[in-house]
């Protein structure tokens, strides 16, 4: 007689952290029920349910072969689209819609790195080294002021996909 199979499916919020432990779980008894689960642990009403505060991004289905996780076979995975992107110069912040526009802070993060460059002696451009050498120079000034830059660079960057 042919032993029952089970499914267990794992939500990730990341590709980086599959291996080192799952957000979410669920178990199903048919591969076609576990991929619906998968999906839906992607969505948006999967992360109100749960009250999670990041979403997940990758969900696999595992086949359980016995007692030991290490143990089960992968089946299946899905992962979160990305939505595209468009910049949007006149987006302000919701709470302040007569503030300072994306436009506006993308100006002033521009005349920063030309400033930048022409105190180095460099010609004044706005493009990949320019802008990774300013941020090298600010985590400079992070160690001089005792700041932790890390720290710091995590919460600007909330802030500008919380502005986007």
């Amino acid at each position: 007689m042919k032993e029952h199979t089970k499914y267990r499916i794992e939500g990730y919020c990341t590709a980086d952290g599959i291996g080192k432990g799952y957000d979410a779980s669920s178990e199903a008894d048919t591969l076609k029920e576990a991929k619906e689960k998968a999906r839906y642990m992607l969505t948006k009403e999967h992360r109100a349910a749960c009250e999670a505060s990041e979403p997940l991004t990758v969900a696999r289905v595992m086949r359980v072969l016995g007692g030991d996780e290490d143990k089960d076979e992968f089946v299946w995975q899905v992962e979160a689209k990305k939505k595209g992107f468009r910049f949007n110069p006149d987006k302000c912040d919701e709470d302040q819609p007569e503030g300072p526009s994306n436009g506006h802070r993308a100006e002033n993060a521009e005349f920063g790195v030309k400033t930048a460059c022409l105190s180095r002696g460099e010609h004044p451009s706005v493009d990949e080294d320019s802008i990774r050498d300013i941020m090298a120079d600010l985590c400079h000034l992070c160690d001089r002021e005792g700041l932790n830059p890390v720290k710091l660079f995590n919460t600007a960057k909330r802030d500008w996909l919380a502005e986007r």
